[in-house]
């Protein structure tokens, strides 16, 4: 069985890969002027990045404050970023 260090080891691992990745999509679009613009890199990553700190905070049994923050900060990434893909007429 998995012990609960390890999970919060590969949150961290997932953490990274979305700052690397984001750093990735930001760089391609400064060297090619293609692909996504860096706000939306931002706002895309920072709504899936809020939750998988939440997870990591209720792993290891942070305040329910915190973690009600973080999905906060999710929520709210995540309608700016719809509202900003959103057709326009």
């Amino acid at each position: 069985m998995i012990d609960l260090t390890s999970k919060i080891h590969f949150i961290d691992f997932v953490l990274l890969a979305f700052a690397l990745e984001g750093f990735g999509l930001i760089a391609y679009h400064y060297l090619t002027r293609g692909g996504l613009r860096p706000l939306e890199v931002v706002l895309n990553l920072a709504s899936g990045a809020f939750l998988v700190v939440a997870l990591r905070l209720a792993l290891t049994d942070a305040r329910y404050q915190y973690i009600g923050a973080c999905l906060f900060g999710s929520f709210i990434a995540h309608i700016f970023d719809l509202r900003r893909r959103w057709p326009r007429k």
